[in-house]
């Protein structure tokens, strides 16, 4: 049972006496330290001062076995949660236009980011099992039964061009809705280690894909997480300028993210 609850410290879990199965062994409890840092996170996790490590960087994984051989590794099933782009939404903002939205979207080479942030050929020559997902339109992988496979045959060839890269789709897109000239605007991202270390690398290569063929000229703003990203962008529901590149909640139910994210009036976009 949840018995303490320190915000941003610590959770401390206790037996439960009245549990109904009473011929088991179970742990007196355990306390599990909010470490929102990720760095301090695997830190303390290489110094035996926190006993898991879900959510290690894949990038870490390999020098973290090295490190601690004696360690129990649990493969994840997909994430339900993802990295997405969100889009300041105002009344004169150019992302209001669908075809804008779809341009920023046809730039980006998915696969190739994958493969080069998240170490797949290291783990795949360490001998480990790895697979690669394309998060679907505003469904995320780890939604098993309504995920859709952008590069299947359920999507439009026009749909699968929003997933890159098609730079000469973004480039007819942004003529179209009149932007041939390219949008100056500005591009959000937190630069500190609230969502790792790669996080800030990969928006740094996205920002590369954005600007790539003078679409789009950007100005980068790295806002305070919890003063600024969050309230602001993150719960903004578009309230701000130009682009933002960003996390994304867990959900039970994929319902719940698209009734977040999508509905008019959801609590995030």
């Amino acid at each position: 049972m949840l018995t303490k609850y320190d915000r941003s410290v610590k959770m401390e879990f206790r037996k439960n006496p009245n549990y109904w199965i009473k011929d088991q062994p179970v742990l007196e409890g355990f306390d599990q330290p909010i470490i929102p840092e990720y760095a301090q996170r695997h830190a303390q996790f290489l110094a035996g001062k926190v006993w898991s490590a879900g959510g290690t960087n894949q990038q870490d994984l390999l020098s973290t076995v090295d490190e601690l051989p004696y360690l129990n590794i649990f493969q994840g099933d997909w994430p339900r949660g993802n990295w997405q782009i969100y889009f300041g939404l105002r009344p004169d903002s150019p992302f209001r236009d669908e075809r804008v939205r779809r341009a920023v979207s046809s730039v980006i080479d998915r696969d190739l980011i994958t493969e080069t942030f998240y170490g797949l050929e290291d783990l795949s020559e360490a001998g480990w099992p790895v697979q690669m997902r394309t998060h679907s339109l505003g469904v995320a992988g780890g939604y098993k039964a309504f995920w859709v496979d952008p590069k299947g045959d359920e999507y439009t060839e026009e749909q699968r061009k929003a997933f890159g890269p098609y730079p000469e789709e973004a480039k007819r897109l942004m003529d179209a809705a009149g932007y041939g000239d390219g949008i100056e605007t500005k591009f959000h991202y937190i630069g500190t280690g609230q969502y790792g270390t790669t996080f800030p690398k990969v928006a740094e290569a996205y920002k590369g894909y954005f600007e790539a063929d003078g679409l789009f000229k950007l100005q980068t703003q790295n806002p305070d997480y919890s003063t600024e990203y969050l309230p602001k962008i993150y719960f903004g529901q578009g309230d701000f300028e130009g682009i933002a590149w960003g996390a994304s909640t867990i959900f039970p139910h994929v319902a719940q993210h698209l009734s977040s994210y999508f509905a008019s009036g959801g609590s995030r976009q």
